[in-house]
């Protein structure tokens, strides 16, 4: 008898695990909904600006800039309404990611070794690099072929460290990629409590 009732128990936890853990994100997804001005944290292109209001990112394409709008989004795991530059046009960049070398070493670093899966040259390591650093070594200049709203287009840039998503794929902060030499802060911080009231 004392084993039923355990396992009715149990059933009946593992059963209100799941609503218990949607309850922060009802009421994310509910501030988001009912209040379409707030937001916990913003980059330094929309700080200042008001949800869906214009804005103008420096910078070209292939570093993220133009014209854009501050769009806000709920992010479930961390629990907070970030607002940040929105580019109006899109810019998709094929890149190909495939397993780095040891060819890829910087120039002038000590010779690349294969460690935990990585590429190690010295202090620098990484795994991955896109089509068009992959004969070539980090810091060295590129081209990167982009696709604007269906046009197609070049880029100059150079080899460097970065991350990026392909296919579902994060491949944190070890991959070579083209990237532009005018990078964007694509940082957020909380918003002041004096913004937060004007909300």
């Amino acid at each position: 008898m004392q084993k039923l009732i355990l396992c009715l128990m149990v059933s009946l936890l593992a059963g209100a695990l799941p609503a218990m853990a949607d309850i922060p994100n009802y009421e994310l997804n509910k501030r988001f909904a009912e209040n379409p001005n707030t937001y916990d944290t913003v980059d330094k292109y929309c700080d200042g600006k008001k949800p869906d209001e214009a804005c103008t990112i420096p910078g070209d394409k292939l570093a993220g800039g133009g014209e854009g709008a501050c769009r806000r989004n709920a992010l479930r795991y961390e629990g907070i309404i970030e607002m940040r530059r929105t580019l109006s046009s899109n810019v998709l960049i094929d890149r190909a990611i495939q397993p780095a070398s040891p060819s890829n070493c910087p120039a002038g670093s000590p010779k690349g070794e294969i460690k935990d899966g990585m590429i190690a040259c010295g202090e620098v390591k990484f795994w991955q690099v896109d089509r068009f650093c992959s004969s070539k070594k980090l810091h060295e200049r590129c081209v990167a072929d982009v696709n604007l709203e269906g046009k197609a287009g070049q880029f100059n840039g150079s080899c460097e460290m970065g991350a990026t998503y392909e296919h579902g794929r994060y491949s944190g902060d070890f991959s070579i990629l083209c990237q532009s030499p005018t990078q964007l802060d694509a940082k957020t911080h909380k918003v002041g409590i004096l913004q937060k009231l004007g909300q």
